[in-house]
């Protein structure tokens, strides 16, 4: 069995927003994940949820999955309480975030 997908949430409104997340967190994730010199196998491309766009993933060699959720700032479940499930569903069941709506 191959090891849980870790997710990474991240508003598309401001930066100062840090969002719920499992696995990372804060502004500079996108650096640190370049730091960590991990090989892309699928690059940005959209994930849907609730018949729209989610928001945006790109997968890494050693399944680990750096994902965006559209339109939510501190409190993903909050404010996007549909993306949010969809995110951590995936995550629980180890499954790609849909890529199709």
């Amino acid at each position: 069995m191959s090891s849980p997908r870790i997710y990474h949430t991240e508003s598309g409104r401001s930066n100062h927003c840090v969002q719920w997340r499992l696995g990372l967190g804060g502004p500079g994730d996108g650096d640190m994940i370049k730091n960590m010199n991990l090989t892309v196998e699928k690059s940005w491309r959209q994930w849907f949820s609730g018949g729209e766009v989610g928001g945006f993933i790109e997968e890494y060699k050693g399944n680990f999955t750096f994902a965006t959720v559209r339109a939510a700032c501190h409190s993903v479940a909050i404010d996007q309480p549909v993306r949010a499930f969809t995110i951590f569903t995936s995550f629980i069941r180890n499954t790609p975030l849909p890529s199709t709506l």
